[in-house]
């Protein structure tokens, strides 16, 4: 797994640019994208190397597991920050068009991925419809490892919701999604479903926060940027240790914040640039939807299994290969949809 690992580590430091977002104001869209693409990378990187547990020759991947958690604090982070920046550019119509632009397209794809996953699962393992649907219900959905996908759903939700009560205004939006986000961790923990669906929670409000105070928060970052990111960095690396020596959630939770809020801090005059990680934003949802399922069909055939590189390699692979065409068909949809528009107004 390190021969996989350590030469994606050295693209990702290759990959850094000087930055511009410190003096245009705000976190650029390309920024943000990279951002996200490097996150999805790393919790396939994360899954992979869980199902590779034990196997020779994964010394540093054996870290995987924290750079996981923290690549879900990036993406919920990246996806607060983005919508309340497209809220801010586009308007009160940003909000109207948001379920049916921005919310149902994710709506779509998973359904699309219980289409294709659930007759699968059920020729092969005899899974029935029943148990399918109580999995919806107890934080282990059949689409494996898709409670990040749900997650996002319902902060996407809670965010529109969010902004109809309060009219935008801060006091009652953030009361909003801090209120709810603090109902569906203490119900996700009730349940024992499990800590990883809500180490994150509390990082995608904090990035439709920050979004909504960058204007103020720019200048003091631009005139005190070095302790501003040191003091992240510590906090980060405060919480962190203390989550490692006490193994308790509401460590976990800040030093998700914060490690967020450092990548942020830093991304301001430096960043990442590459098409993979681009590509992979664009995908990400269809990667991370079908990439547990690839890596669990692929674990079932020991002549692969055995051999963790070429499983690596395999899983990576088909799981670009089934996001990109997933992606392609879409491209296409869209472009069909936009003809027979323009037809009928012609």
């Amino acid at each position: 797994m390190d021969l996989i690992l350590l030469p994606f580590v050295g693209f990702l430091f290759a990959s850094i640019r000087p930055s511009q977002n410190l003096k245009d104001g705000h976190l650029g869209k390309s920024a943000t994208n990279n951002l996200k693409g490097i996150s999805i990378i790393f919790i396939i990187l994360h899954h992979i190397n869980q199902d590779l547990n034990g196997v020779n020759g994964t010394f540093f991947a054996s870290r995987l597991t924290v750079a996981g958690r923290l690549g879900v604090a990036i993406f919920f982070f990246v996806s607060g920050y983005g919508i309340m920046r497209q809220y801010q550019i586009k308007g009160p119509n940003y909000l109207k068009n948001f379920l049916s632009h921005r919310l149902m397209p994710i709506v779509m794809l998973y359904l699309l991925a219980m289409i294709l996953i659930f007759p699968i699962k059920h020729q092969l393992t005899g899974f029935t419809f029943s148990q399918a649907a109580i999995s919806m219900t107890n934080g282990a959905p059949f689409v494996d490892d898709s409670w990040f996908v749900l997650s996002i759903i319902f902060f996407y939700l809670v965010f529109w919701l969010g902004m109809q009560i309060s009219r935008g205004h801060s006091l009652p939006l953030f009361a909003i999604l801090f209120l709810l986000t603090s109902l569906y961790t203490v119900y996700i923990w009730d349940k024992g479903m499990g800590e990883w669906l809500i180490n994150a929670a509390f990082v995608f409000p904090t990035g439709v926060l920050f979004a909504f105070y960058e204007d103020r928060l720019v200048p003091l970052i631009r005139r005190f940027y070095l302790p501003i990111m040191l003091g992240t960095l510590t906090a980060f690396a405060l919480f962190f240790t203390l989550d490692e020596m006490h193994n308790q959630l509401r460590f976990r939770f800040f030093s998700e914040v914060f490690f967020a809020l450092a990548v942020m801090v830093i991304s301001y005059r430096v960043e990442f640039s590459s098409k993979l990680f681009l590509i992979s934003s664009a995908w990400s949802l269809n990667l991370y939807l079908y990439h547990p399922f690839i890596a669990s069909w692929l674990h079932t055939i020991p002549a692969i299994s055995a051999h963790s590189v070429v499983y690596s390699i395999l899983v990576i692979l088909l799981s670009y290969l089934v996001a990109g065409v997933i992606a392609y068909v879409q491209i296409n949809i869209k472009q069909l949809r936009a003809k027979q528009l323009a037809s009928r107004s012609a």
